[in-house]
């Protein structure tokens, strides 16, 4: 573009100069739109410094989610081997002749139970695919209308809550962005009750974003959500925010045990 203009005013004073005159208005309206051109680049410069940063901010927090959920996979991979162990230990009882039968149907019915618990598969991820998702009211549920996985149909995406199906140990996690120039409040919610809480503040044009991530017992029919903390925020979607979760371990527990 620079090189055009550098010829059209080459061409005014070739103009100037065989014509005479009224070439100086000519020249100052280039030289304005040369102007005007030198600062829409500069913008778009600022601009795209502004993705790349953000795109860093996303990046950091996606390794530490990768982090927590390597350290849970091992925990749940100790678990696997201490399963395993409970599993052959009818087979060595059956080996070894006891004088406490009674003990042996003891030990049998608990294997039993805890090998009907590891069979049982619970786990969910969702994500806010609208571009934003403007005005949103104090505790309002943020509703993450995407379901990516769903396994024992535990989470709604009409009212973006989940229902543990089972009593247990869960893993909870989400993740929000806000619009630009927008800071937003969240928290984790448990029965009405807040468990953690996130914040995002974006600034100079740009997103902000918050995470959490929550390690929590709950009982059958506890529901869990994500809950907008003040009134008009505005949390930008297309797969930025997301809601998701799974069953670490489940076991027996009475409602006394559960706070919330």
């Amino acid at each position: 573009m620079c090189k055009y203009i550098l010829l059209f005013l080459t061409a005014t004073f070739i103009i100037n100069g065989i014509c005479g005159g009224g070439a100086d208005e000519i020249i100052q309206i280039s030289c304005d739109e040369f102007d005007s051109l030198k600062a829409t680049v500069r913008r778009l410069e600022n601009f795209a410094e502004n993705q790349v940063l953000l795109n860093q901010r996303l990046e950091s927090d996606l390794d530490k989610q990768r982090e927590v959920i390597k350290d849970l996979q091992d925990v749940i991979s100790q678990q696997a081997e201490k399963i395993q162990r409970l599993e052959e230990l009818p087979r060595q009882t059956g080996e070894v002749k006891s004088k406490t039968p009674t003990t042996v149907k003891r030990t049998l019915k608990s294997t039993s139970k805890i090998k009907r618990y590891a069979d049982n598969t619970v786990a969910f991820f969702a994500t806010l695919t609208k571009t934003t998702l403007d005005h949103l009211g104090a505790q309002q549920n943020i509703v993450f209308e995407d379901v990516v996985t769903n396994f024992g149909n535990a989470y709604n995406n009409h009212q973006g809550v989940f229902v543990a199906p089972v009593s247990g140990l869960y893993l909870i996690t989400t993740s929000v962005l806000s619009r630009q120039d927008r800071e937003v409040w969240a928290d984790v919610v448990v029965n009405g009750t807040v468990i953690v809480r996130l914040n995002g503040r974006g600034t100079d044009g740009r997103h902000g974003s918050g995470a959490q991530t929550v390690v929590v017992t709950l009982k059958k029919g506890d529901d869990v959500s994500v809950q907008n903390e003040a009134n008009d925020d505005a949390y930008w979607g297309t797969k930025y925010t997301s809601f998701g979760g799974f069953l670490i371990q489940e076991f027996e527990m009475d409602s006394a045990s559960i706070v919330g």
